[in-house]
């Protein structure tokens, strides 16, 4: 089943029970996490439909690289998600490297479990990997 958590102009959360995943949309340029004001509380939500070992497929194509200040905000919320019990997360990029490096950088700051992939079918199969 699907649960839809949030949908604005920034991003979307959904969270499929079914397959215990979270599925995140982030389109545009984040300037500072003022403009996301929810998006924290909104990842608390999508963590309470969810179970320990869950996965989470990120897509960041139609986004651009964040500043510094939005870049602390995902690590310290990939530091709650993975404590939530995350299994690996999957994530669809575009050919930005600024941003594959970028989303790289972050992973390795709070330790979070990821691959990137260009296809959604690929990412969807990896995550269904044990």
């Amino acid at each position: 089943m699907k649960i839809e958590i949030a949908k604005t102009e920034r991003y979307a959360l959904v969270v499929d029970t079914a397959k215990n995943r979270i599925y995140v949309t982030i389109t545009g340029f984040w300037k500072s996490p003022a403009e996301v004001p929810n998006f924290v509380k909104d990842w608390k939500a999508a963590l309470s439909k969810v179970k320990k070992g869950f996965t989470v497929l990120t897509d960041h194509a139609q986004r651009t690289p964040p500043t510094p200040e939005v870049k602390e905000m995902f690590v310290e919320l990939q530091k709650r998600i993975m404590a939530a019990g995350l299994r690996k997360t999957a994530e669809l990029l575009n050919k930005n490297a600024i941003l594959s490096l970028s989303t790289d950088a972050v992973a390795k700051k709070s330790g979070m479990l990821k691959a990137d992939f260009f296809d959604r079918a690929e990412a969807e199969a990896w995550l269904a990997e044990e």
